[in-house]
């Protein structure tokens, strides 16, 4: 088996680190999950992080309404004035959702410690 350790973070997602020299490809799969205990960290993975989750949600409401806008154009081009309309309810929408999954992803990180890293105050 694989020596390594496991670090739970507090949105429920686990980072396993292996120890071993051994190539992945020798790995069975009771490999997968080192038998160590798992340490605590109370913060969240990188993914969750509310400041890389917002980004991220803003990168997707960004590129749905670039899809948005040109369907839009296209639409008032042709005069397809019902169409148009459901483009903007749709704009409306996404904006709406973003706006709320951003307060969640904000959220979060909410009465956890502030993470520092070298550098973290050169980076604001």
């Amino acid at each position: 088996m694989c020596q390594g350790t496991i670090t739970a973070f507090i949105c429920g997602h686990l980072l396993i680190t292996f120890s071993s020299d051994k190539p992945e490809t020798q790995c069975t799969p009771r490999c997968k999950i080192p038998s160590s205990p798992a340490t605590f960290a109370q913060d969240t993975c990188a993914e969750c992080h509310p400041e890389h989750r917002v980004r991220e949600l803003k990168r997707r409401l960004d590129r749905q309404f670039t899809v948005y806008s040109v369907q839009l154009v296209q639409a008032d081009g042709k005069g397809d004035h019902k169409l148009a309309w459901e483009i903007r309810q749709k704009i409306k929408t996404l904006h709406a959702g973003y706006l709320v999954e951003v307060e969640e992803a904000r959220r979060v990180g909410m009465g956890c410690p502030e993470v520092v890293w070298p550098g973290k105050k050169d980076e604001a």
